[in-house]
């Protein structure tokens, strides 16, 4: 208890280099788990969202683009095609499940998806209340589309056109609710889904003869791995139409965020370093200008063992601190990164779990600390206490 008093006092006789290397240790450690958490959380909302999703055909342009607005519908589609050449593809023997879309309209920055009941059992989604009625113009609102839009069985609402919400308003074209979903933790729960048929209801001014009736997507599932191989080439090259795979374009999106996640991991480790220097050298001139008051110690009953171990518990304390430190500011961090997500995405983003590779994070905080402090500890361990008395 008394050693613990005497690195205290001696903390807090330097606060300017103890402030400078918890913050250092802080930030570092913040950012790093910030990160952890970040790659943890999209890595979850892919398994969830495409791992039963093989392919999605759509207009041509970017396939990432085509993934991200069918998807994880956090984009803008990349048009529309027609559906009666879609469903030449929809129908090839190769394929196990077809599913269109028909994207355009929101309601609050909820996605209004025009689909079919398929849709909603690719995410297990069940009803809460009502029933899934596919007469026109009638929706179910996933779980937190309702808890956010207030909505309720029985309710009628227009939709905005576009995906965002303050664009123009469909009021000859009143939605009614008729049911909704249970919680699936997938992007159902953040989509409004009615019937293709009401979405060219709200768009149409006149009738158009099904040859030239369009759809924005196809998510399709494959009966084995061959059609995975083979039929999106097919549809590259023998349709005006592109074929995009998620799991490819995924790969490729953690490519991209790859290099900005490394970039920014090796700002996390150079801070933790910088840490470690400031306080060693804090701990190294302490040493230096107080070998007069270790050398006194010494002689009023202290061991040398003990001033060893004086020096180690600064840095050790100074690394706990900085731990401490980097837990809230990650956490904290990725809780406000994650309201804006999903202020924006409606994607539940959070900092308020546990990751068990934090625990690496923070052992290396204290490793650098007990590493930085060692050197100066040695000093004071080898401290001459007859030469510095007489100094």
């Amino acid at each position: 208890m008394r050693l613990l008093r005497l690195i205290l006092y001696r903390l807090k006789s330097k606060p300017l280099y103890l402030m400078v290397s918890i913050l250092l240790f802080s930030f570092g450690t913040g950012t790093a788990i910030v990160l952890q958490l970040l790659s943890n959380q999209m890595e979850a909302e892919r398994k969830k969202n495409i791992d039963e999703i093989d392919m999605v055909i759509g207009a041509k342009g970017s396939p990432l683009q085509l993934i991200l607005s069918t998807v994880f519908q956090i984009d803008a589609p990349t048009g529309n095609i027609l559906e009666v050449e879609a469903r030449k593809w929809m129908k090839h023997p190769m394929v196990k499940k077809a599913i269109p879309l028909a994207l355009g309209d929101s309601y609050q920055a909820f996605r209004i998806v025009g689909t079919t009941p398929e849709y909603a059992e690719l995410y297990d989604g069940t009803m809460r209340e009502g029933k899934a009625d596919t007469s026109e113009m009638t929706v179910v609102l996933g779980a937190e589309a309702a808890q956010k839009t207030r909505l309720k069985t029985g309710d009628t609402f227009f939709s905005n056109h576009g995906l965002t919400a303050g664009e123009s308003t469909h009021e000859q074209h009143p939605y009614t609710v008729t049911g909704i979903l249970n919680t699936t933790g997938t992007v159902l729960d953040r989509l409004i889904l009615t019937s293709i048929e009401s979405v060219r209801e709200v768009h149409a001014h006149e009738a158009q003869p099904d040859s030239l009736r369009e759809i924005t997507a196809v998510l399709i599932s494959f009966k084995g791995p061959a059609g995975a191989v083979t039929v999106p080439r097919l549809v590259q090259e023998y349709s005006q139409f592109q074929a995009a795979v998620p799991a490819i374009e995924w790969a490729r999106l953690q490519i991209l965020m790859g290099d900005s996640f490394q970039l920014l991991r090796q700002l996390a480790y150079l801070m933790m370093i910088l840490a470690g220097i400031s306080v060693f050298v804090s701990l190294y001139y302490s040493m230096e200008s107080r070998k007069y008051d270790i050398a006194v110690m010494r002689v009023m009953g202290s061991n040398a063992f003990q001033m060893f171990f004086l020096v180690i518990g600064e840095g050790l304390i100074t690394g706990i601190l900085g731990a401490i430190g980097g837990l809230l500011f990650g956490h904290l961090g990725m809780e406000y990164l994650g309201h804006q997500l999903r202020e924006s995405y409606h994607y539940p983003f959070t900092g308020k779990y546990w990751l068990n590779s934090e625990i690496y994070i923070l052992g290396a905080v204290l490793i650098t600390g007990l590493i930085a402090a060692l050197i100066p500890a040695l000093l004071s361990y080898k401290t001459d206490i007859s030469r510095t008395l007489q100094r």
